[in-house]
């Protein structure tokens, strides 16, 4: 009971006459004493997502304990996949850690996906069913480009030794379809880095959830506000990056890709000069070198029988013109000169080699002339 005049407690053993705090008269018929108000509860607070959601039983709460640390765990594993990734002598460590990564992610996934399900928070479960669906690409992408690339090194390969001396359209068609398959193999990446970037955003409003219900907490609804600008930020950053790379690869590798093209197109030069050297080495073994000045040169004909005795010079050096040979003429003593055609990294540049006669006539080897052009243009 309290005073009526200050409100202050009166003792309850005894009944005073006055107020030991305002010192009043208590007499008869002062106003009745006023009773305290119990204490106001607070009011609850808003989930910041929306209304909350209850986490669970003690059974939900043991088992969101035990799929939140295999999450941890994986979380940790990303992190260890993505540095390992990065240094160049162990890179290879990395991938394989993130196979590995990635086949535990679809069990995992789909437990985290059951839990939802029968807590009854369909909004995490679609959540964590776009991450699944996100794995699974990423698996099977990984698994493709480890294929991949495995054939287009056996192709390479292949094709060093098959075209080696040849720039016919078979190398043309086989260029064009490599670069076709690294074509799509830049735009599967971006997809792939996109889904990283989905995947490493989503994953962390998962555990969250899971570990609101891990201590027994109010689950805040999930509504997805804010993730979509994220991801769209991240995965623009991204591309401008790969573009940026992209760029300063082209540039590195496109003189470098045309200056390859330009020497596979004059090997057809040079071995068209094949034929050539043993026409000319059967005509100074057998006219000797003193006459060879006279017979070996291309168009000379003194000899009506040249072609009964097993060499032929007597064609015209427009006569061996091909796809990428404009001409090959020989000289007297031999000198053969093979010219390529005026084309865009040829330049009509000259092949000249020189004919070294032995002590008994013979062509004992053949030297490429100091004043061969494709010496200047790297071509020879």
């Amino acid at each position: 009971m309290n005073c009526p005049h200050c409100n202050s407690p009166l003792p309850p053993e005894e009944t005073p006459k006055f107020c030991p705090e305002c010192g009043k008269p208590l007499s008869q018929g002062s106003p009745s004493p006023i009773p305290v108000p119990p204490p106001a509860s607070p009011a609850p607070q808003a989930a910041p997502f929306g209304p909350a959601v209850p986490g669970g039983t003690a059974a939900g709460t043991a088992e969101a304990q035990a799929l939140l640390k295999e999450m941890e765990s994986m979380s940790v594993m990303q992190i260890i996949c993505l540095v390992l990734m990065f240094i160049p002598a162990i890179s290879l460590v990395g991938y394989v850690l993130l196979l590995v990564i990635l086949f535990m992610s679809l069990s995992l996934t789909r437990r985290v996906k059951e839990f939802f399900d029968r807590k009854g928070h369909p909004a995490y479960s679609a959540l964590v069913a776009g991450i699944r669906g996100k794995c699974v690409f990423l698996l099977w992408y990984s698994l493709l480009a480890a294929l991949v690339s495995a054939v287009a090194i056996v192709v390479a390969v292949m094709a060093a030794g098959l075209f080696s001396n040849s720039a016919g359209g078979m190398a043309n068609i086989a260029t064009i379809g490599i670069g076709l398959v690294l074509l799509l193999f830049i735009l599967a990446t971006l997809y792939a880095v996109y889904a990283q970037i989905f995947c490493f955003v989503k994953l962390y409003t998962v555990k969250g959830a899971l570990s609101q219900m891990a201590s027994g907490a109010q689950v805040p609804v999930y509504t997805g506000s804010g993730a979509g600008l994220i991801l769209g930020i991240l995965a623009l950053v991204i591309l401008l990056a790969v573009l940026v790379l992209g760029g300063i690869m082209a540039a590195i590798a496109l003189p470098a890709y045309a200056k390859y093209s330009a020497r596979a197109k004059f090997t057809e030069v040079m071995t068209a000069v094949a034929p050539v050297k043993q026409q000319v080495e059967l005509c100074i073994f057998d006219v000797g070198a003193a006459d060879a000045g006279t017979y070996c040169a291309t168009g000379r004909r003194p000899d009506k029988a040249q072609g009964q005795r097993g060499w032929d010079l007597s064609r015209s050096p427009r006569d061996y013109a091909s796809r990428y040979v404009d001409s090959i003429t020989v000289f007297p003593g031999g000198v053969i000169e093979a010219k390529a055609i005026d084309a865009p990294g040829l330049k009509g540049s000259t092949y000249i080699v020189v004919p070294k006669i032995g002590q008994h006539g013979e062509v004992v080897n053949w030297e490429v002339s100091t004043q061969s052009t494709c010496l200047i243009n790297d071509l020879c």
